[in-house]
C-alpha cells in the first residue's frame, strides 16, 4: 500500500508540471482528522463502536470545479463490549476483552465544487473515490462461568468506494473543510460499510 501511495504521489507531481491546456496550480496539501463510525454487516456494527480517524492528501486542480486528491487515512475504532454481549448473548456479567479494529484507507477521489455566489469565501462540493482498504480486527475473547468462547483476529483487503458532501472555507493561503461520506468495502462474504466525518485543512 506504501508503493501505490508513492506512485499516486508521483503522478500527481508529473501531472502538477505539465498543461492541460490551462494553468494548473502546484499541488495542495490536506491533513484531517475526524470521527468514524461503523454501519454495516451487523458483526461489524455490533462489535466496534464509533471511532477516530487521521490522514493526508495531495491534490491538483483540474479545472476551476474538479480537485482531484490522493488521500490515506487511518480509521481506529474501540471494541464495543455491550454489543458484544449482545451479539452472542452472553450475560451481562461475563468478562468481554478484545483489541480495537482497524481501516487503513487510500484512495483516488475527485471533488466537484459549487462556490457560493452569496458567499465567497464559501465552497460546497460533493465527492467520489475509489481505492483499496485493509481492515484488522483483534481477537475478542468472552469469558462466562467455566466457558470461554474466543472470536479469532482477521485481516481483509478489498476493494472500496466512498461518496459524500463537504464544505470549505476559504482563507488567504488556506482553506478549512468539513466533509460526510459513506465508504463502502467489497469484503467477503459480506459488504463492509463505514461512515468517516473528517475535519482538516487544506494547504494552498
Amino acid at each position: 500500500m506504501k508503493r501505490v501511495l508513492i506512485i499516486a504521489t508521483m503522478m500527481l507531481l508529473l501531472i502538477s508540471s505539465h498543461s492541460f491546456g490551462q494553468d494548473i496550480k502546484l499541488p495542495h496539501f490536506y491533513v484531517h482528522t475526524g470521527i468514524t463510525k461503523p454501519a454495516s454487516p451487523k458483526e461489524f456494527l455490533k462489535s466496534w463502536t464509533m471511532g477516530a480517524n487521521v490522514g493526508l492528501g495531495l491534490s491538483l486542480d483540474l479545472s476551476e470545479r474538479i480537485e482531484l486528491i490522493t488521500l490515506f487515512d487511518y480509521h481506529h475504532l474501540t471494541l464495543n463490549k455491550r454489543g458484544v454481549e449482545d451479539l452472542y448473548n452472553a450475560s451481562s456479567l461475563a468478562a468481554i476483552e478484545g483489541g480495537p479494529a482497524s481501516i487503513t484507507n487510500f484512495q483516488v477521489k475527485a471533488n466537484f465544487n459549487f462556490p457560493h455566489d452569496s458567499t465567497a469565501n464559501m465552497i460546497s462540493y460533493f465527492y467520489t473515490g475509489a481505492g483499496y482498504n485493509h481492515l484488522h480486527q483483534q481477537d475478542i475473547a468472552i469469558y462466562e462461568e467455566e466457558d470461554e468462547t474466543l472470536i479469532g483476529s482477521r485481516s481483509s483487503d478489498m476493494p472500496a468506494i466512498e461518496f459524500g458532501i463537504g464544505f470549505h472555507y476559504m482563507m488567504e493561503s488556506t482553506s478549512l473543510f468539513v466533509e460526510f461520506g459513506a465508504n463502502i468495502g467489497f469484503d467477503e462474504p459480506d459488504i463492509l460499510v463505514f461512515v468517516p466525518i473528517r475535519l482538516g485543512v487544506k494547504i494552498n
